[in-house]
C-alpha cells in the first residue's frame, strides 16, 4: 500500500511542478525540472534508508509526529490551540514543534510513512532552489544553464539536507522565497503578493532559526540602499556594516545588558550544554562584546569555510565525503581566481556573498559541532557557489586543457 501511495504522491508533486506558474517561469524545461525533483526525492529516500537504524533527527521527527497526529485526530481544536497558547512551549522548543506539527498534518495523507512525508520536505527545498535559480537567471542572463542548475540544485550537502524531514528544508524554502520576492520587488514592483511572501518568509526564518536574522537584516538593508540609490553596491554595504558596528559599540558601552550580541553568546551556550558529539570541534567561548567577536573570527571562519579536513575525525566515511565537497569548492574558488570571467553581476551578487559570509561567521561563533555546521551551512552554499561557477571562464579552461594535453 505504501509503495502505491508513494508513487501517487510523486506523480501528484510532478504534476504540481509542471502546472505551477512559479516553476514554469524558471525557464527550465519541464522534463529537466521533473528530473531534478525526482532525483532529489531519490536522494531523500536513500539517505532515509541509510540512516534508518541510526539515531537520526529526521527519523525522530517522523516518530514524534505520530503522537501529535493522534492528538490532531482526537482533539483537533486543542492541537492547534496549544501551538499558540502562551507558556505551552518555550521559544527553544518552538522550531522542533513546528516540524512535529507540520509532519503530523502530513501524516493524514501519508499514514505516518517516513518516505512519503520526506517528499513534501523535498518539495519545499525544491521550491527554494527554483526561487534562487530565477533570481540568479536574471543576475547572470548570459551564464550557461548548467552553471545555475549546479549551484542552485545540485550541491551535494544541499541535496542531502533539504531532502530530509528537518528544519533545513523549510528554512531554505523561506530563504529562497524571500530573496526572490525582495529582488523582484526592487527590480520590478512591490506587489501585495510579494509583500506577503516577504513577511511570511521572515516570520518562519525567525521562528525556526532566529540567528539568521543577524546576517539577513543588515545585508537586506544594504541591498535595498544599493538598488534604490545611485550608491555603488560595495559602498552601500560598507556604509551599512560600518553603521551597524558603531551602533553595536555604542550599545555595548551605554547599555551592555541590552546588546544584541547576547543572542550569539546565548546560542553558543545552548550548544555547549548539549552532550559532546563525535564531530565536536574546539570552540572558544564567545562573550557579548565586539572585541570577543573580532578575536574569535579567524577560528569561526576556519570552522565554516575550511573544515572538515580529510580524516579530521578519523576514518569517518560521511565526514570525509563532506571534506571532499569543501575541498572541491576551494578548488572552484582557485579556478575563479585563475580563469576569472568578468560579468555584469549587479548588487545581488554582493548581497549573496556578504550574507553568506556573515552567516558563516555567526555559525562559526556559536556551533561547536562539525556535523551540525555541515548541515546548517548547506542551505546557504548556493549564495556563494553559484556566483563562483558563473565567474569562471570555462571556455578558457577548455582551451588550456586542450593545449596542455
Amino acid at each position: 500500500m505504501y509503495y502505491l501511495l508513494f508513487i501517487i504522491c510523486l506523480f501528484a508533486c510532478c504534476c504540481f511542478i509542471s502546472r505551477n506558474r512559479f516553476t514554469g517561469k524558471a525557464g527550465i524545461s519541464l522534463p529537466v525540472l521533473n528530473g531534478l525533483f525526482i532525483f532529489k526525492v531519490a536522494v531523500g529516500v536513500f539517505v532515509g534508508w541509510f540512516t534508518k537504524d541510526e539515531v537520526s533527527d529526521s527519523w525522530g521527527y517522523n516518530t514524534g509526529s505520530l503522537t501529535e497526529y493522534n492528538r490532531l485526530v482526537s482533539a483537533p481544536g486543542q492541537f492547534f490551540y496549544d501551538f499558540i497558547r502562551p507558556h505551552y512551549m518555550t521559544w527553544h522548543d518552538l522550531p522542533d514543534n513546528i516540524i512535529l506539527r507540520l509532519s503530523a498534518v502530513l501524516d493524514i495523507f501519508s499514514r505516518g510513512n517516513y518516505y512519503i512525508n520526506s517528499m513534501f520536505f523535498v518539495l519545499a527545498g525544491f521550491a527554494g532552489s527554483v526561487a534562487l535559480y530565477r533570481v540568479f537567471r536574471k543576475v547572470y542572463p548570459l551564464a550557461a544553464a548548467w552553471q545555475l542548475v549546479a549551484g542552485c540544485f545540485l550541491l551535494p550537502s544541499l541535496l542531502i539536507f533539504t531532502s530530509l524531514i528537518h528544519k533545513d528544508a523549510i528554512v531554505f524554502c523561506m530563504l529562497g522565497l524571500f530573496c526572490h520576492a525582495l529582488y523582484f520587488s526592487l527590480r520590478e514592483k512591490l506587489t501585495l503578493k510579494r509583500m506577503v511572501t516577504i513577511i511570511i518568509s521572515l516570520a518562519f526564518i525567525t521562528l525556526i532559526r532566529n540567528y539568521v536574522m543577524i546576517a539577513l537584516l543588515p545585508c537586506s538593508l544594504a541591498f535595498i540602499l544599493a538598488e534604490k540609490t545611485r550608491m555603488k553596491p560595495w559602498l552601500a554595504f560598507a556604509a551599512v556594516y560600518t553603521v551597524a558596528v558603531i551602533l553595536l559599540l555604542v550599545i555595548q558601552l551605554a547599555a551592555p545588558s541590552s546588546t544584541p550580541l547576547k543572542l550569539i553568546s546565548a546560542k553558543q551556550a545552548e550548544f555547549f550544554s548539549l552532550p559532546v558529539a563525535r564531530s565536536q570541534v574546539a570552540t572558544d567561548t564567545i562573550y557579548p562584546t565586539l572585541q570577543s567577536l573580532a578575536g574569535n573570527s579567524p577560528q569561526a571562519f576556519s570552522h565554516t569555510l575550511m573544515e572538515p579536513y580529510f580524516f579530521q575525525f578519523g576514518p569517518n566515511f560521511v565526514m570525509n565525503l563532506f571534506a571532499l565537497e569543501m575541498h572541491a569548492y576551494f578548488l572552484l574558488f582557485l579556478l575563479m581566481l585563475l580563469f576569472y570571467k568578468r560579468r555584469p553581476a549587479g548588487s545581488f551578487t554582493l548581497y549573496a556573498v556578504m550574507f553568506g559570509l556573515t552567516l558563516f561567521l555567526v555559525m562559526g561563533y556559536i556551533v561547536p559541532n562539525m556535523g551540525a555546521i555541515t548541515r546548517y551551512r548547506s542551505i546557504f552554499l548556493p549564495l556563494l557557489i553559484t556566483p563562483i561557477l558563473c565567474h569562471i571562464n570555462w571556455q578558457k579552461i577548455k582551451s588550456f586543457l586542450h593545449i596542455k594535453f
